[in-house]
């Protein structure tokens, strides 16, 4: 009876292990083309996003440079242009968008820089 109660056990942790694994893109449009989507998705009202910038009460156009990972995890964020807002807002979005991760995976090795505008 044990044994039957810890076959089973591995086997529903590694079937709900494999369902979490992140796709993996290697074209390198398809990874901006997705990564963009994402955002947009992601900033739609009610989500973690939508509700930082309410919070931070972010206004205006930010063009910013994102490069993102093997993981889908943003290793760096440039802002090419950004409106007059205070420091501290400015540092908390560049924050925010540091710890931003995507729901794909790049091959290994690769980083990818892309350009996205947000417009607040």
């Amino acid at each position: 009876m044990f044994k039957t109660i810890t076959i089973l056990l591995f086997a529903l942790i590694s079937v709900n292990v494999a369902a979490q694994k992140k796709p993996t893109l290697t074209d390198a449009d398809t990874i901006v083309m997705t990564a963009k989507q994402q955002i947009e998705l992601d900033l739609k009202e009610g989500s973690a996003f939508f509700e930082f910038v309410e919070k931070q009460k972010l206004v205006g156009s930010f063009d910013v440079d994102l490069t993102i990972n093997e993981k889908g995890e943003v290793v760096s964020v440039f802002f090419q242009k950004k409106p007059d807002i205070e420091i501290k807002k400015l540092t908390y979005f560049r924050e925010f968008l540091n710890e931003y991760k995507f729901n794909f995976k790049t091959p290994k090795g690769r980083k990818y820089k892309f350009n996205y505008q947000f417009n607040f």
